[in-house]
């Protein structure tokens, strides 16, 4: 009798002890950014982490060009501007403002909204600096998390590509 009850006592904690390895392995789940629309999307990830990145998160701020090609010419490089400067608020508004080597500055206005993994902007005021339209749909590439590349064809057939560092 005393061998059979502490062979029933090795079998229940056998049992306790498969039980709690099984449910507390099996049902760990995978921390990371669930939502598809994030930049960090994680495909893998069962429970969201909180540590999803949007494109609009990361384009707030400001920004100065290092490099403005249009058609393929630096206007940076050649001395054409002093200074490049992009402002994106979280609201969706910006302005930007440029100083040349000599003469006026320009600068101007508009919105900006994310389109997928596009940047859609909306110039209000100075689009002709830039193109002969006034809407520009910029693809976005991040080298970095300070660094930014927006590439746009204007209906003119202009090549227009500015290269930008967060400050």
């Amino acid at each position: 009798m005393k061998t059979l009850t502490l062979k029933m006592k090795t079998v229940l904690i056998l049992c306790l002890g498969l039980t709690f390895l099984f449910t507390t392995t099996s049902c760990k789940k995978e921390k990371g950014c669930t939502d598809v629309t994030a930049t960090n999307f994680d495909v893998d990830a069962e429970k969201d982490d909180g540590s999803c990145i949007y494109l609009s998160d990361r384009i707030t701020g400001e920004w100065d060009a290092q490099r403005f090609f249009i058609d393929g010419d630096d206007l940076v490089a050649q001395g054409f501007f002093n200074s490049i400067r992009f402002e994106f608020e979280a609201d969706g508004d910006f302005e930007w403002n440029a100083i040349p080597s000599n003469g006026d500055p320009f600068f101007g206005q508009g919105e900006w909204q994310v389109d997928g993994d596009f940047i859609e902007i909306e110039f209000d005021s100075g689009a002709d600096t830039f193109c002969s339209d006034a809407e520009h749909r910029f693809t976005v590439d991040f080298d970095g998390d300070d660094e930014v590349n927006l590439e746009d064809n204007c209906n003119d057939g202009t090549v227009l590509k500015i290269e930008l560092d967060k400050n």
